[in-house]
């Protein structure tokens, strides 16, 4: 919404894009609801956020697969989601025609709010407490944390283990860098499944049921059971 003078920037999760945020169309997506209360909406992607895998969305277009996947949440905290609210704070400049640095602190241009989910949560919050920490400005006004990321120091022991085990086979494979469905048809009948598997009560408990013994959770009130957009 050009030239509004609130905006409001999401942010998805791990294994996520910015396309959860419109999934539920004009109706039901949080970035259509905040569009139509008059904010300026901003979807945010980390870095390998990419529909076809053999595209390279980088400054370089010669780098290598293996330093392309070369990153962590550190470079989405720390590199990603402060260049995502610089380039917003600079289209919002120029649409409105007022420099943030030319304004008193207490009367901005606009303000930036963000929505964050999960991973994405977690990095804003660690973008907002390093900002704080060099006494430099974070650049939002609010935000609000949907189950906020971090690191849990009680995990079920299938995720503890396996990871562990996954870590030094992938470290074997060097050819292998990315985790990813292989083909797009591939990713709709695996969504296909999944939406099948939860259109009745009982295979959607079962399915919860196994997916808890990998990411733990309680079953009387699981995160599972109410996502809508799963595989997406």
């Amino acid at each position: 919404r050009k030239n509004s003078r609130k905006a409001v920037y999401f942010q998805h999760g791990m294994v996520d894009s910015s396309f959860a945020w419109v999934a539920k169309g004009s109706v039901g997506g949080l970035a259509m609801r905040a569009y139509d209360q008059g904010y300026d909406v901003f979807l945010g992607n980390f870095r390998g956020v990419i529909e076809d895998p053999s595209v390279r969305v980088h400054t370089d277009p010669k780098i290598s697969s293996s330093k392309f996947w070369d990153f962590t949440g550190n470079h989405h905290a720390f590199h990603d989601v402060p260049s995502i609210i610089h380039k917003i704070q600079a289209i919002k400049e120029e649409e409105l025609e007022e420099k943030i640095s030319d304004s008193p602190a207490n009367d901005p241009p606009f303000t930036l709010s963000a929505i964050c989910h999960s991973m994405g949560a977690m990095c804003v919050i660690m973008h907002v407490i390093q900002s704080v920490m060099e006494r430099k400005p974070h650049g939002l006004h609010s935000a609000v944390m949907l189950s906020p990321g971090g690191v849990h120091r009680h995990m079920p022991s299938l995720i503890r283990y396996g990871c562990m085990v996954l870590n030094t086979v992938l470290c074997m494979m060097p050819f292998i860098h990315s985790l990813r469905f292989p083909s797009e048809l591939i990713r709709i009948l695996a969504a296909k499944i999944v939406q099948d598997v939860r259109n009745t009560k009982q295979t959607s408990y079962l399915f919860t049921f196994f997916a808890s013994l990998v990411v733990g959770g309680n079953l009387d009130n699981h995160a599972l059971l109410s996502v809508h957009n799963a595989i997406q």
